[in-house]
């Protein structure tokens, strides 16, 4: 999971894409997670292109995905969401993307363990932890929204069904009891 950072829920339109931009200083880690709420079955292309127009991350026909890389160079990266794939419905994404936390290697050569001591170094592993489960816990409500409302459209749809059935069954039975009273009613040549 990424760092602490900023997520947001937004639609992309069918046929069009939304791009943000992220600013990212040189060597930090840029993290993301992202997924389609509305329908599992719709796909989204993701690209995360470089400053210098380098494409980074290239997801084609995914519903959810994660991303992750050290900055190689200064400046704003463009996270672009494309929903062109489809022309009749929009997709409705949950997007986080987080900037911090050095390369791991860095903060090793920076903080030796006799700078540390095994508090701090276990209160630092116990925020990592706890954002990353924040993280997973609003990605879960997420899809339990969307399994809910899936579900009771389904429901809906069934009782509808169920009441349509009903109806043509009564119509048959009444039209089945009427032209037999009519098959046996007895003709009288006069």
């Amino acid at each position: 999971a990424p760092a602490p950072g900023w997520a947001f829920t937004f639609t992309v339109e069918a046929g069009s894409q939304e791009c943000f931009d992220e600013e990212a200083p040189l060597k930090e880690k840029v993290a993301g997670v992202w997924s389609v709420l509305n329908d599992v079955s719709m796909d989204v292309d993701v690209k995360v292109v470089s400053p210098k127009g380098d494409v980074i991350y290239d997801a084609e026909a995914e519903s959810s995905g994660s991303f992750e890389f050290t900055s190689r160079e200064e400046g704003a990266y463009q996270v672009c969401y494309s929903n062109e794939r489809t022309r009749t419905r929009p997709a409705t994404i949950s997007a986080k993307i987080a900037v911090g936390e050095p390369e791991r290697k860095l903060v090793d050569e920076i903080a030796q363990a006799e700078h540390l001591n095994p508090l701090e170094t276990r209160i630092r592993a116990l925020e990592h932890s706890m954002n990353s489960v924040t993280d997973l816990q609003k990605y879960m409500r997420g899809r339990e929204k969307t399994h809910r409302d899936t579900t009771e459209s389904t429901k809906r749809r069934v009782l509808w069904w169920s009441v349509f059935e009903s109806i043509v069954l009564i119509g048959m039975s009444i039209w089945q009891v009427a032209y037999l009273r009519k098959f046996f009613e007895v003709k009288r040549i006069v």
